[in-house]
């Protein structure tokens, strides 16, 4: 809701009522899910992908908190290309952190 024009405050809290609801759902799907770790990932969300167009949508903050979560507390093993794949993910954090 990045706006240059008064928004109503009902339209912002009901927005964040949403997300907040999304992210706490998350909870208890993951094995050491914590605030922090939901927290950081909407940090995370916040500083890389929340753009003007997304306006009040929250499907796509729904379905890329999840992806990050399962990243951050996975619940599921993984072969072949879906384990390679996570290499990719470590190489760019690595690349990330030490830039």
């Amino acid at each position: 809701m990045w706006e240059r024009r008064p928004i109503d405050t009902d339209l912002i809290i009901t927005h964040s009522d949403n997300l907040f609801k999304i992210a706490s759902d998350h909870i208890e799907l993951y094995p050491g899910m914590s605030i922090e770790i939901i927290t950081r990932a909407i940090d995370y969300l916040r500083q890389v992908h929340a753009i003007p167009p997304m306006e009040n949508d929250v499907i796509w903050f729904e379905n890329m908190l999840h992806a990050l979560l399962s990243i951050a507390c996975p619940n599921a093993g993984l072969e072949g290309d879906g384990r390679e794949f996570l290499r990719d993910l470590l190489n760019g954090i690595i690349e990330s952190i030490f830039d």
